[in-house]
């Protein structure tokens, strides 16, 4: 299975926000401009999850799920202004096995964010 999303998140009303650490902050303040359009933090453009199985036995499967996500703003980059730019993408691999030794008893392992 493979499911894709795009998510165009934005602000659509101009505020203020105190943002210290933003690159482009007021040095006094702290306060950053976000205008109405800018994209919101932490919501990735494209995201695309799969699901891959097999099986080896009748009674034995594997499988694997993947996630990845493209770039992104920072929390604290309201505004998409900060000389530090986006956070880059990213891609999660989770691997599981399920054995089934009769119809009451199953045994699973899952491993998680397996590092490639």
């Amino acid at each position: 299975a493979v499911n894709y999303s795009y998510v165009d998140a934005t602000f659509e009303t101009p505020f203020t926000s105190s943002s210290a650490a933003n690159s482009s902050a007021d040095p006094v303040t702290g306060i950053i401009s976000v205008a109405k359009g800018a994209t919101i933090p932490g919501i990735p453009h494209h995201t695309i999850k799969m699901r891959l199985g097999y099986e080896l036995t009748p009674s034995w499967t594997v499988g694997t799920n993947i996630i990845a996500a493209s770039n992104q703003y920072a929390r604290g980059d309201e505004n998409n202004q900060d000389i530090n730019g986006k956070i880059p993408g990213y891609a999660v691999v989770n691997l599981d096995s399920h054995y089934a030794i009769n119809h009451n008893w199953k045994f699973f392992a899952k491993v998680i964010n397996v590092r490639m």
